[in-house]
């Protein structure tokens, strides 16, 4: 079969989004996780630009420990 970006990686991690609750916080909690463990920036390989305003709130964040580069999804449908 074929499978795209984004509904693929939503199939395979919807449950565990699921539990995760509130993406933004769960974003912060790893980067803290990340933090200590000595990293200093990540990547988001499937930004989605609707996601924007969370990235920037999380950037803006006087606690957020790294630097985030994000690459913008082929397709978001």
């Amino acid at each position: 079969g074929q499978g795209f970006e984004l509904p693929v990686l939503t199939a395979v991690t919807g449950p565990i989004m699921a539990e995760l609750g509130n993406p933004l916080l769960a974003a912060a909690l790893y980067f803290a996780e990340m933090s200590r463990g000595g990293y200093t920036s990540t990547s988001d390989m499937t930004y989605d630009p609707k996601f924007a305003a969370g990235y920037e709130a999380l950037a803006a964040a006087p606690s957020c420990p790294l630097r985030v580069s994000m690459w913008e999804v082929s397709t978001s449908d």
